[in-house]
């Protein structure tokens, strides 16, 4: 697991799904660590969301320009939001509505 590995970098597993966050840059570095290593190890990248912060959007785009990596403001993981203010408004606004229609 050390060739996969990436300091500065919290990681997040359950089952299939894997959560990592830290700076951009260890986050590209761990990125394509698990696209050369990770294969032989089980893990495979089918799917990738980086969640930024407006502030570091051009530098995320830019580091992740070559890869098959959707960029978001806010996304649901595992039952919750993460994300920018505008996303976890609008998450908490859907909760609350289907809680009222429920």
């Amino acid at each position: 697991m050390d060739l996969v590995n990436e300091e500065e970098v919290l990681k997040n597993w359950c089952a299939v799904d894997g959560n990592v966050a830290g700076i951009i840059e260890s986050l590209r570095n761990l990125f394509g660590k698990l696209k050369l290593h990770g294969p032989a190890l089980g893990y495979n990248i089918t799917k990738c969301h980086l969640i930024t912060k407006d502030s570091s959007l051009h530098k995320a785009k830019d580091l992740f320009k070559d890869e098959d990596v959707e960029l978001m403001g806010g996304h649901c993981t595992l039952g919750s939001v993460i994300g920018s203010s505008e996303a976890c408004h609008t998450f908490q606004s859907s909760k609350l509505t289907k809680m009222r229609t429920s």
